[in-house]
């Protein structure tokens, strides 16, 4: 796994051994990003189910203001601590070890905020309504949610305003209505 452009092109991550992680691929990654790039340059960051870090640091690499990282497992938060300082962005970052639901009902506001945690859970329709709730997409961000089946056109104040397959990959993009 490698950071695939910006300031950090090419340089390799770690991954996090065992099943229960599913790195993005580069392929996918690199998809996700062409439709991203609007969004990234000075943007405020969360991702959240961080597992490797992989999708922030691409989002610091190409010109991320800041990135909050959130993951709760111990064992996969050491491993984004290793990759931020590989990918030379800590400076640029806060890595947190906490439940994603806890940090969002904590506030703040992001540009962009990244989605990705693991399927089987099916968290991703009870996050957007926790972010829609706490207000914590300003006004001209998006969400980018990777998940194995398409997802729900509405959930409170965010529409989804985009959809794409990648294999059994599907990244929707979520924007604020209001």
């Amino acid at each position: 796994m490698r950071v695939i452009a910006g300031s950090a092109k090419g340089r390799q991550l770690v991954c996090l051994k065992g099943e229960h992680t599913r790195p993005t691929t580069d392929r996918v990654k690199e998809n996700l990003f062409n439709i991203l790039t609007p969004y990234v340059s000075g943007a405020q960051v969360l991702d959240l189910f961080a597992g490797t870090g992989a999708l922030g640091i691409e989002a610091l690499s190409r010109g991320a203001a800041h990135c909050l990282f959130v993951e709760k497992d111990a064992a996969a938060a050491r491993i984004v601590q290793q990759n931020l300082a590989a990918a030379r962005v800590e400076d640029r970052s806060t890595l947190r070890r906490a439940d994603a639901l806890q940090v969002l009902r904590g506030g703040g506001q992001y540009d962009l905020i990244l989605l990705d945690p693991p399927y089987p859970l099916g968290l991703i329709p009870k996050i957007l309504e926790e972010i829609s709730r706490n207000d914590l997409l300003r006004q001209d961000g998006i969400i980018a949610a990777e998940n194995e089946g398409p997802l729900p056109e509405m959930a409170g104040s965010l529409r989804r305003v985009d959809e794409r397959r990648y294999g059994r990959v599907w990244l929707s993009f979520y924007k604020t209505t209001e």
